[in-house]
């Protein structure tokens, strides 16, 4: 491997236990090294490896990369679900457990979550994951776009998680009304001071709309959001209920049709039910906290 013996020589010198019982991490075997090194070595002298999940599309997605790596642990802490023996299943582990998005009483407009994506094969997950997968998506989302009654489209923010990939989505968003947004704050923070928030993929915005019950609507893509057999018939209570769409088109008439009594249509109780049972299955309130947190590190 390459510089391996500087990796080895960098993780002796860090100031980290020498002898721990267990190792607790929510992305660090993902992408440092040095974490796998070190958890490598202290596995081979009795430490257990613990995993924590850290965002959306866990436990539903068809293709799971993520899933593939925390189940190399001892143990994987979820939000909620369990498909494996090693499935720990917990409550969500976000900030802010308890906390409600108290909606600003000036609340107005829309904000889309939009990320720029890889353009060559990365790795299975629920986004796009070449160039072919990334046109479609920006396709999708001027394609909504198109189709929103224009009064909106002057108060639509999209919060662009920027990371200097192309396509640069400021070049292919035809709709120049709209006001794109370069921020590092996530859309949950910021959606108490929007009517309605438009997520784009399967991921963690996803959850904590549902997990924080903000209204928003879901457009997603079939071809790169393939959700395993267990999780179809929970979307499929979200899709009856016109939070998911897979088509831009449909997506942006629904929103023409309640966006003036937005508050009617989330508070129904077809939604309502369904986000309820999607929330107890893949994204659970705490309850008995320091209690259920306690046996997660007990072996």
């Amino acid at each position: 491997l390459e510089d391996y013996k500087g990796l080895i020589k960098h993780q002796k010198n860090l100031n980290w236990p020498k002898k721990p019982n267990i190792i607790l991490s929510s992305i660090g075997g993902h992408y440092n090294d040095i974490f796998n090194i070190y958890s490598a070595e202290k596995r081979l002298l009795g430490a257990k490896l613990i995993f924590a999940q850290h965002g959306g599309v866990y436990g539903v997605s068809k293709f799971s990369f993520g899933e593939f790596i925390e189940n190399k642990a001892d143990r994987f802490i979820t939000w909620g679900w369990k498909r494996e023996e090693k499935n720990f299943p917990l409550f969500f582990l976000g900030k802010d457990l308890k906390k409600k998005v108290k909606k600003n009483h000036k609340a107005n407009g829309i904000i889309m979550s939009v990320t720029n994506f890889f353009n060559i094969p990365y790795q299975p997950r629920a986004a796009p994951n070449d160039s072919k997968e990334t046109k479609k998506h920006l396709e999708n989302i001027n394609n909504f776009l198109a189709h929103l009654d224009k009064k909106l489209l002057s108060n639509f923010d999209i919060n662009h998680a920027d990371f200097n990939r192309k396509p640069n989505l400021r070049d292919e968003i035809q709709f120049k009304e709209v006001r794109i947004q370069n921020l590092k704050e996530p859309v949950i923070t910021r959606s108490a001071n929007y009517k309605l928030v438009v997520e784009t993929i399967n991921s963690t915005g996803f959850i904590e709309n549902l997990y924080y019950n903000v209204p928003f609507i879901a457009l997603f893509d079939e071809k790169y959001c393939p959700l395993n057999d267990e999780a179809k018939k929970y979307y499929k209570n979200l899709e009856t209920s016109k939070i998911i769409f897979y088509s831009p088109i449909d997506a942006a008439k629904h929103v023409n049709k309640i966006y003036n009594n937005i508050d009617n249509w989330w508070s129904s109780a077809e939604l309502q039910n369904g986000r309820k049972i999607f929330c107890e299955k893949y994204v659970k309130n705490p309850n008995n906290f320091f209690k259920n947190w306690k046996k997660a590190f007990e072996f």
